[in-house]
This record gives C-alpha cells, sequence and structure tokens, in this order.
C-alpha cells in the first residue's frame, strides 16, 4: 500500500466532514481512544460518540486510521511499556518464554490451559492500563488540535466563499 496514497485519502476524508468543529473534534478523540487501545469494536466507538454528540464519522475514521496493520505493533509495544511500567505486578519477556514452554513441553492438559488463561488474563490487564494512560492525553490533544484544525478550515471556507 501507497503510504502517500492512505494518507491524503485520510486527509481527504477529515478535511471533508460537515459540522461543528467540536462536534468533528469530539468523535476524534474518540476514534483515537478506540485506535490506540486494544478494543477496537466500531459499535462501541460510534455509541460513545453518539452519546457524546460527537461525529460517529470522525471516530470510526479515526480509530481505523490509528488502528491499522502499519500501527499496531509500535501501540501495542508502547501500550506494554508503559503497562508495565505502572501495574506493580510486571509481565517480562521470560516469563512469557517460561509460560510458552511450559504450554509446549507440558504433560497435563489443564496446566496447559490454566496457564495460557493466566498469561492471557496479565497481558490484557498490562496492555489495557497501558493502552488507557497512551491513549488518553493523545485524545486530549488530538481534540485541542482538531478543535483548531476545523475552526481554521471553516474559517478558510467563510473566507473564500465571502470572496466570491
Amino acid at each position: 500500500m501507497d503510504f502517500q496514497r492512505f494518507t491524503r485519502y485520510y486527509k481527504l476524508r477529515f478535511t471533508r466532514l460537515k459540522g461543528d468543529p467540536r462536534y468533528i473534534a469530539g468523535g476524534i478523540a474518540i476514534g483515537v481512544i478506540f485506535g490506540l487501545t486494544p478494543m477496537s469494536p466500531t459499535p462501541v466507538a460510534i455509541a460513545l460518540a453518539l452519546v457524546t454528540k460527537s461525529s460517529p464519522v470522525a471516530a470510526v475514521l479515526t480509530s481505523w486510521a490509528l488502528g491499522n496493520p502499519l500501527t499496531t505493533l509500535p501501540i501495542y509495544y508502547i501500550s506494554f511499556l508503559l503497562g508495565n511500567w505502572i501495574i506493580p505486578n510486571k509481565l517480562s519477556w521470560l516469563d512469557i518464554q517460561r509460560s510458552l514452554d511450559t504450554i509446549m513441553h507440558g504433560d497435563d492438559w489443564s496446566q496447559s490451559l490454566h496457564v495460557v488463561m493466566n498469561m492471557s488474563w496479565e497481558t490484557m490487564v498490562v496492555l489495557f492500563v497501558g493502552s488507557l494512560v497512551f491513549a488518553l492525553p493523545c485524545a486530549a490533544l488530538a481534540y485541542v488540535a482538531a478543535i483548531k484544525f476545523f475552526t481554521r478550515l471553516r474559517r478558510k471556507r467563510a473566507d473564500k466563499h465571502i470572496l466570491r
């Protein structure tokens, strides 16, 4: 996929959004939260945007732009690092390797299932906490930046319309 084409496409989609700058910025902030967390259910993002009277289209576009295959690995890695830094029950690569060894070479199927369930729970908690710590400030910055951007864009369009 051509990166310039991808960015141009999303830039056009965002600049063509209609509505109040705060309405669009709220949707973008919600999209940032859902795009930077391990969960990405689009219906929940749409519902949250509707409940908060924000743009559901902006929420979906932003979550899709951030939650693409190119950005997933870096986002999960940053979330993993932040989650390990915050949560006292740290998850290390050595623990993951031991768990995988137990699963691969374990004799008891129920023991392997227990290890997978515990490892999955710890990993999800670490990722979720780390991603929230990462996503919430990014969403706040995106909200402020989107208000400024769409206010300026609206003013530019109004000035252009007045000149004609």
